[in-house]
């Protein structure tokens, strides 16, 4: 074990982002009553983000904004991978440079297990990717080896694919036709995988991993962890106030929560394999979600919108070598990934000059918030989607233009007083709307997001708050 703490001096990463688990349902979260010894355990020894947010809580343009460090008007991915989007450039290009070609070139070893999503399906792939989901559209997508895989050396992953009991991957040169088809638990079986990873790398690594569950379909799990919930009916667990009892989240609160449950039994599997190593304290773990899960609050299921049960993800950071344990209300979002990952990884001066994120090293460091972004921005690019539009969340107010089914609309919440969104003050504080307006204008343009000027029935009050300042 001492041959590999010297071997790896620079610190090694195991970045674990899951999908559609939601903020709340961690137990040292204080809010889901939901079953997670491990998680709460790595909470208390990790940095605790218990504001963080999705800048886009939809599954690909997450994952755009993380490996880019790009908005969606700058990386191409708007919405979802699918072959329908694809045929308007939504995907990950080529010749982008990632997260992952950074810290390549920086000397870490890198290594992809699971969900990647951020290719082009095509229809030439059939029937090797099997990602249909309806309307014709193909989801699951083979990323063949080469420039597409963005500095990943090791792969064992699939485009999308929600089978989540019966998956499939390709590793490292295999053939689109020499697909590995498991019958296993996708996290449990990725997590054996990470683990062999694990145990036989002697140089430093970086390996982000990429659970499929929470997300749908909420039935397929390993049953044996509905244990943890035995004699509790949906009303014993969907207890947030702004929660109504939709035949939906009725139906599958409990094994949301139990498939959650599973996760945070595999999270200890991956801390026990660091430990075993020796290479526990000299590892960063962040442990996160692509977005959250609505599960019933404001009588929605699922995401694509901008409500706090949606946007609302875990951001747990431990690296006891740097950072004490503490809580946080900074307002860390996905834009700011990439360059605070790449400073704690020593790579600092690799951030694109075009980065617009944040890097929360420092303060992680001094445990001082001081200078971090005042807002976060909330963004959804999709014109189909209930959460078209933009919007600002700093840490007491929460502010979105809507633009959904071709109409302007307003909402401003109060957290502080009103923690569960329940009522949008947008009609009753037209100053508020005015001010957040102006600094929704500002920060758009900071970034170069066309977004206003191609919403026709924004027109007149842009130009009357922007004449008033």
């Amino acid at each position: 074990m001492e041959g590999d703490r010297n071997k790896m001096e620079k610190p090694n990463i195991l970045y674990i982002f899951c999908d559609q688990f939601r903020r709340q349902a961690i137990g040292y979260m204080k809010e889901d009553p939901v079953v997670t010894p491990n998680l709460d355990r790595f909470a208390g020894e990790a940095v605790v983000f218990k504001e963080a947010v999705s800048t886009y809580p939809v599954c690909s343009p997450y994952r755009g904004i993380l490996f880019t460090g790009m908005y969606p008007h700058e990386n191409h991915i708007f919405t979802n991978c699918t072959s329908q989007s694809a045929a308007e450039g939504c995907y990950l290009h080529d010749d982008q440079v990632c997260l992952s070609d950074l810290l390549a070139a920086g000397g870490y070893e890198m290594g992809y297990i699971g969900k990647w999503h951020l290719d082009a399906p095509k229809p030439e792939q059939n029937p090797y990717t099997e990602g249909f989901r309806g309307n014709g559209l193909i989801w699951d997508a083979y990323t063949p080896p080469g420039k597409g895989r963005h500095g990943f050396d090791f792969w064992y992953s699939y485009g999308c694919y929600d089978w989540h009991m019966k998956p499939h991957y390709w590793k490292n040169d295999a053939k689109i036709d020499e697909r590995i088809d498991v019958r296993e638990w996708s996290v449990a079986h990725e997590t054996k995988v990470a683990i062999d990873y694990i145990k036989n790398q002697d140089k430093p690594f970086a390996l982000f991993m990429s659970f499929n569950p929470p997300h749908t379909d909420f039935d397929m799990f390993p049953q044996e962890y509905l244990n943890d919930y035995e004699g509790k009916e949906a009303g014993d667990l969907l207890v947030r106030p702004n929660v109504k009892m939709i035949p939906e989240a009725v139906r599958h609160v409990k094994n949301y929560f139990a498939s959650i449950t599973g996760i945070d039994e595999n999270f200890g599997k991956l801390m026990a394999a660091l430990r075993e190593k020796g290479i526990e304290d000299n590892t960063i773990v962040v442990f996160t979600s692509d977005h959250g899960e609505m599960m019933g609050s404001q009588g929605l299921m699922h995401k694509n919108i901008w409500y706090e049960e949606a946007v609302g993800v875990p951001f747990l950071v431990r690296w006891p070598a740097r950072f004490s344990h503490h809580d946080s209300d900074a307002q860390l979002s996905t834009i700011d990934i990439l360059p605070t990952l790449l400073s704690m990884a020593g790579l600092k001066d690799r951030i694109p000059q075009g980065c617009s994120g944040y890097d929360f090293t420092r303060d992680m460091e001094t445990e001082d918030y001081s200078n971090s972004p005042e807002y976060s921005l909330y963004v959804v690019s999709d014109p189909e989607s209930n959460g078209f539009g933009r919007g600002l969340r700093g840490r007491r107010y929460t502010f979105m233009l809507s633009a959904a089914q071709n109409t302007t609309a307003y909402y401003l919440y109060d957290r502080l007083e009103d923690p569960y969104e329940l009522h949008n003050a947008a009609g009753e504080n037209e100053e508020m709307v005015q001010y957040y307006l102006g600094l929704l204008k500002e920060k758009l343009e900071e970034i170069g997001d066309p977004f206003l000027e191609e919403i026709p029935s924004w027109g007149s009050r842009l130009h009357e708050t922007a004449a008033s300042q």
